[in-house]
């Protein structure tokens, strides 16, 4: 039931007490920065307004921190990226499967990138993911998780297992030649 509507310089503002259902339409929030506020719930974050709702799609590209003369040919439909926005976190989700990927000079840690936006500088996060992957033979290490580092917009690797130090992925544990198969979901801050 409507209980008050008023008008302050052309703009309505009207006092709901009961539920409100739109039968036809979307909701429209036509101003940066305003969203659902939901301060009218006990709750100690600095934040309680939702304010960023977004879906899309971006391109992973497979390289090296210094690609040289690394040559990368995809399968078909296995070189797409998903993102979700919800407030300041993003969810991610990749697929990269090669059917050729060659080098003799490319070095450092592997990497993905393409990213659809940069991670939020906090200091000492490293957000952390799922994959499951193929074409890495980093000697003793038996897990590979994406990882995207504060400030920046890539993803890395990084590899661990029992009895040995996580270190990254890197040129020396992709054998030229091989196929690369990574698959993962990944959330950060914005």
């Amino acid at each position: 039931m409507l209980k008050t509507v008023s008008t302050i310089s052309g703009l309505v503002s009207p006092t709901f007490s009961g539920n409100v259902t739109l039968s036809n339409g979307n909701l429209i929030i036509g101003t940066s920065g305003k969203g659902i506020d939901f301060s009218a719930t006990a709750g100690t974050g600095t934040s309680e307004l939702l304010d960023d709702y977004e879906e899309g799609t971006w391109t992973p590209v497979l390289t090296f921190a210094t690609p040289g003369d690394l040559a990368v040919t995809y399968n078909a439909n296995q070189q797409t990226g998903t993102y979700t926005i919800i407030g300041d976190r993003i969810v991610i989700a990749f697929a990269v499967g090669t059917s050729s990927f060659t080098y003799t000079t490319a070095s450092g840690n592997l990497q993905l990138t393409g990213l659809p936006y940069t991670a939020k500088l906090v200091s000492g996060i490293q957000n952390i993911g799922s994959t499951v992957f193929g074409g890495i033979t980093k000697v003793g290490y038996t897990q590979v998780v994406p990882r995207v580092n504060s400030n920046t917009s890539l993803i890395d690797f990084i590899a661990s297992g029992s009895g040995v130090v996580q270190s990254n992925v890197a040129s020396a544990d992709v054998p030229t030649t091989s196929s690369v198969v990574l698959r993962g979901t990944l959330v950060y801050q914005l």
